[in-house]
């Protein structure tokens, strides 16, 4: 089963809160995510991480946007200093 696209809106969470999963972006990350969000905090671009992981680069770029929309960051380095932040890559 995939992960939703994007977390609920506020007026879903304040309103169906209770029969809504707990989808705060630090628990609904994949490890492939927060490993790529580590690829990112060494300044390497989408080939070098698909490279690096053997996958490709679209996918690649749809950890990224997955990443981007759980974590409503919308730029690499907004990403990695959440993910340091929260204790979610060192």
């Amino acid at each position: 089963m995939s992960n939703p696209p994007c977390p609920p809106s506020p007026f879903v969470r304040t309103n169906l809160s209770d029969d809504l999963p707990n989808l705060s972006s630090e628990k609904s990350l994949t490890l492939r995510e927060r490993e790529i969000i580590q690829w990112m905090s060494h300044d390497q671009n989408v080939k070098k991480i698909a490279r690096s992981l053997n996958i490709s680069a679209f996918t690649v770029q749809d950890h990224i946007k997955n990443i981007k929309c759980k974590m409503d960051m919308h730029t690499p380095g907004g990403i990695v200093a959440k993910a340091i932040r929260e204790g979610l890559i060192e």
